[in-house]
């Protein structure tokens, strides 16, 4: 997604893995392993059942991973990019 003739966010449904090693795939109970505190959850507009998870790159990074689980409780989506891979607008 560009905004602004800028690069904002990307998803990937297969193929992608974070520098901590979660993958499409992975049961959502190890990014809470991974992640600990810093992930966070918010309510999917679109499907209560399926919360969307993410991280921030750290403390003053504008860069987020996200997380969108499929109904197995597995990562099915991963997310990256500035504030707009949180928009969900139209997105799920």
């Amino acid at each position: 997604m560009f905004q602004d003739r800028k690069f904002d966010a990307v998803w990937f449904g297969r193929g992608a893995t974070t520098p901590e090693g979660v993958r499409v795939g992975s049961p959502i109970s190890v990014l809470r392993q991974i992640y600990g505190a810093r992930l966070q959850v918010a309510p999917n507009l679109y499907d209560p059942k399926r919360p969307l998870y993410y991280v921030r790159g750290g403390p003053r990074a504008n860069i987020f991973l996200e997380f969108l689980p499929d109904k197995s409780r597995r990562v099915g989506r991963v997310g990256f990019g500035d504030r707009f891979v949180l928009v969900q607008e139209g997105c799920n």
